[in-house]
């Protein structure tokens, strides 16, 4: 079931975070299914047919993965190009995310930005986003990518 599933994967165009999320999924429930018949049965075979099965939803992941990699990559390089005409040539060496926090931050009214901080180095990102300059009229950067989106 999860192979047909799965197969649709590329046609979605779904990025790395929300792939991470049906890859937990997927191996959750696998990992549950797997120990449940264990449990119950003593299939002549079924170790066997259980590695192979295994094996094969493994590649199968990774290949979802590379996929969704691709389609994160793609979605933000053309985020960064809607951007990189509006903000100082100064950010041309920042990451993406700094370049959007660099942007919010400068924008009038914005007080604070919520970030996603499940890893040290995203936490280290936004503190870097800090030491950039400000966007003179930021709101021709949101009129611009809204036009161009």
């Amino acid at each position: 079931t999860w192979g047909k599933e799965l197969a649709h994967v590329p046609e979605t165009h779904i990025g790395v975070e929300h792939w991470n999320q049906i890859d937990h999924q997927v191996r959750w429930q696998t990992r549950g299914l797997f120990q449940a018949i264990e449990e119950q049965t003593k299939l002549e075979g079924w170790e066997e047919w259980h590695e192979r099965y295994a094996r094969r939803l493994e590649e199968l992941l990774q290949c979802c993965l590379a996929v969704a990699r691709q389609t994160s990559n793609e979605t933000g390089r053309k985020i960064a190009e809607h951007l990189s005409a509006h903000i100082p040539t100064s950010y041309a060496d920042s990451s993406l995310s700094q370049k959007e926090l660099g942007l919010l931050m400068s924008t009038d009214g914005v007080t604070s930005v919520l970030v996603g901080m499940r890893r040290p180095e995203y936490v280290t990102d936004s503190l870097d986003a800090l030491k950039l300059e400000y966007v003179v009229n930021p709101e021709n950067a949101y009129s611009a990518f809204a036009k161009e989106s």
